[in-house]
């Protein structure tokens, strides 16, 4: 978004990007794109596979950018979704277990109700960073697509694996 903003600045008027927008980046030409040579648009593109190697910085300030966000906001939805009844749903998710944890004296649903908390967060924090990887990935090597076609695909794969699963399962008899 910023470097298609900043591309059409660029060339409509030079003048006031020379003056106030010049750490956006500058671009050559190549047949019909704009490839950033420098700038704030640089470090925001996603490397290629052959100018990894050679422009480490650029390779760390993308991998940091993208999981940091990704992390950042998958964490942020999560506790913006569930804010105000947080315990709630947790409640209603569990209900009455009736189970006990080891160490616990007192309410051991309540202590099992904050650990799926914990735990919930921590794996949200952990989602995000394998979804940063996923887009990390699909941009590094160019998938029609981007991440959005990997998650596709994936989600197309693990549906049609969980039906094969249903459909091949032994019959069993009731009784």
């Amino acid at each position: 978004m910023i470097t298609g903003v900043s591309q059409a600045v660029y060339f409509t008027t030079p003048d006031f990007y020379a003056k106030w927008l010049w750490f956006l980046g500058t671009w050559e030409v190549h047949g019909q794109s704009l490839i950033p040579l420098s700038g704030v648009c640089y470090y925001l593109t996603p490397p290629s596979l052959n100018t990894m190697s050679a422009d480490r910085i650029h390779m760390v300030v993308y991998l940091t950018l993208i999981l940091t966000s990704c992390t950042i906001l998958s964490w942020r939805s999560m506790k913006n979704s569930d804010s105000d009844n947080s315990e709630t749903l947790i409640e209603d998710l569990l209900g009455a277990t009736h189970l006990t944890m080891s160490g616990v004296k007192d309410d051991s649903d309540l202590a099992l109700k904050k650990e799926v908390g914990r735990l919930v967060s921590a794996a949200t924090i952990l989602g995000g960073l394998s979804l940063g990887m996923i887009c990390i990935f699909s941009d590094v090597v160019g998938v029609i697509g981007g991440a959005h076609g990997i998650l596709v695909l994936s989600s197309i794969l693990y549906s049609l694996s969980e039906q094969w699963k249903k459909e091949n399962a032994p019959i069993q008899l009731l009784g």
